[in-house]
């Protein structure tokens, strides 16, 4: 579901809002300004675009965005860092 109207499927994940949208909100909030608009965003879709790599060893496919850390991650990624210390879980 889109955080921003609550009511459409959500179909982008604006990496830089931490929210997921429409497509409908996606034109809206990222056609703002001009900052917003180089927001990354990744389509939570099937499509025929590259999925976006890990923001950490940029070699694998990322599938986790932390909200903590602000970074999509791969699964090996993940599990280094949050099992790394006993603060994180």
């Amino acid at each position: 579901q889109c955080n921003v109207c609550e009511v459409a499927e959500a179909n982008v994940l604006c990496c830089a809002d931490e929210a997921a949208l429409c497509w409908g909100c996606d034109e809206k909030v990222h056609a703002a300004n001009k900052l917003a608009s180089k927001h990354q965003r990744v389509p939570l879709s099937s499509s025929s675009s590259p999925m976006p790599k890990c923001d950490i060893c940029q070699e694998a496919v990322g599938y986790f965005f932390c909200l903590e850390d602000r970074a999509l991650l791969c699964r090996k990624c993940d599990l280094a860092i949050h099992t790394a210390n006993t603060f994180v879980s």
